[in-house]
């Protein structure tokens, strides 16, 4: 009994239970990545949006900074209130609160708001189905008026 494609059939059968199990782990991977990714750069915003903050009053009514930041994939809200700029992002495990306090007072482009900002700063919603923001670079001037009161005030730029 001669078997000259037994061989082959062993290898093309070990191969395929080798790319039958890594594409779920690289999908898993790949899943779990992305998710950290979208968390580190929602830090990093509002990291960059408060230091913003922080220098302008430092440097007193008048002063005003243009800095970039990146909207991350699953943004639900961001909001910019008393002290707080708090970026809320969904993942599959639910909804994270990436939180930064500021030394001043913060306002928005309408003075204060609470919870879902206006359409102008968060530049429309990408999924009404999960009420995700577009991600993406933005451009946000941080300025102090002249009004000591009025605090910091975040404006997109378009």
């Amino acid at each position: 009994m001669v078997m000259k494609g037994q061989s082959a059939i062993e290898s093309m059968t070990l191969i395929g239970f080798v790319i039958l199990f890594s594409i779920p782990l690289l999908f898993l991977v790949t899943t779990l990545n992305t998710q950290g990714t979208n968390i580190e750069q929602a830090k990093l915003s509002a990291r960059i949006m408060k230091d913003a903050a922080n220098t302008v009053y430092i440097q007193g009514p008048g002063a005003s900074k243009v800095v970039s930041i990146v909207y991350p994939s699953g943004l639900r809200n961001l909001s910019v209130v008393d002290r707080e700029i708090m970026f809320e992002i969904i993942t599959e495990e639910g909804m994270i609160e990436i939180v930064e306090i500021t030394i001043p007072k913060l306002n928005s482009i309408d003075s204060e708001f609470i919870g879902t900002p206006p359409e102008s700063f968060m530049s429309g919603y990408s999924d009404p189905a999960t009420s995700t923001i577009n991600a993406g670079l933005r451009q946000i001037r941080v300025s102090y008026s002249s009004d000591p009161n009025d605090g910091i005030k975040f404006e997109m730029i378009q």
